[in-house]
């Protein structure tokens, strides 16, 4: 059996941050129940967070966010997680070939994205026996106890959500009787300039069909022309002379002027 360096049996586990305080957490919900979702901004109605309320929740977000620092930057804190999944191992007869120092390398660096109080938190729980449907005879995998540690941080998060929620939240604007009016003399204009708009584009429209007509007309005319081999200018269209001929009984002349 390989036994585990000596130095990496023992950690000590506490918790990251004080719970926050209950006047603080009242104080945060009440803003968020006036919070509103406002075309994707949040609005917050009533009045802002005073200067000192503000600064009350900036330092408690501060708090959890150092708290919720992932291992990997801090030296201090991986060793600390190292020597925490040293102490879960120790909870099973460690039977491993090689280093043990290599597999508890391996656990931090799959959860070198969390806290320090997380991991400690997870590997408690499992040397301890207090993970539902986790063997007792075997260790967990690395992947198992970074479920584990994200669990941990859940309440902290949500804790940081809220507060962030209010703190970046815009005061809602009631507009007075002069803005009321002034948007009102707006919407008037813009709908003004909508009609304007909307009997121009029929009108415009109107003109470059007839302009297109007119020109396709043209065009067939003078193929009508070259087909009867007169001259256009001046002249009526042959399928209107045709026409004109059928419905009189008139028979035109190979000079082109009409039969007496």
């Amino acid at each position: 059996m390989t036994n585990l360096p000596t130095n990496q049996t023992t950690t000590s586990i506490s918790g990251p941050i004080s719970p926050i305080d209950r006047g603080l957490s009242d104080l945060v919900a009440s803003y968020r129940n006036r919070i509103e979702t406002v075309r994707g901004e949040q609005i917050l109605r009533g009045q802002l967070p005073t200067v000192e309320q503000r600064r009350s929740m900036q330092v408690r977000f501060d708090d959890t966010a150092r708290a919720l620092r992932p291992v990997r930057m801090s030296e201090q804190d991986k060793r600390t997680a190292g020597a925490a999944i040293a102490s879960m191992l120790t909870a099973w007869i460690y039977s491993g070939k090689g280093d043990p120092r290599d597999t508890i390398a391996g656990y931090v660096t799959h959860l070198s994205d969390l806290p320090l109080f997380a991991i400690e938190d997870a590997c408690r729980k499992v040397a301890k026996g207090y993970v539902d449907g986790l063997s007792p005879d075997f260790p967990p995998s690395a992947a198992r106890l970074h479920q584990l540690a994200i669990d941990a941080c859940a309440a902290l998060k949500k804790e940081m959500a809220e507060i962030h929620e209010v703190l970046t939240a815009k005061l809602h604007h009631e507009p007075n009787d002069d803005e009321r009016g002034r948007i009102a003399v707006g919407f008037q204009k813009l709908s003004e300039d909508l009609a304007e708009s909307d009997d121009a584009a029929p009108k415009a429209s109107r003109e470059h069909a007839a302009k297109h007509l007119d020109e396709a007309n043209r065009r067939m005319f003078e193929r009508e022309c070259q087909v009867a081999g007169v001259d256009p200018k001046g002249r009526v269209s042959p399928s209107l002379r045709k026409l004109i001929e059928e419905q009189t009984g008139s028979v035109s002349h190979e000079t082109g002027e009409e039969a007496a």
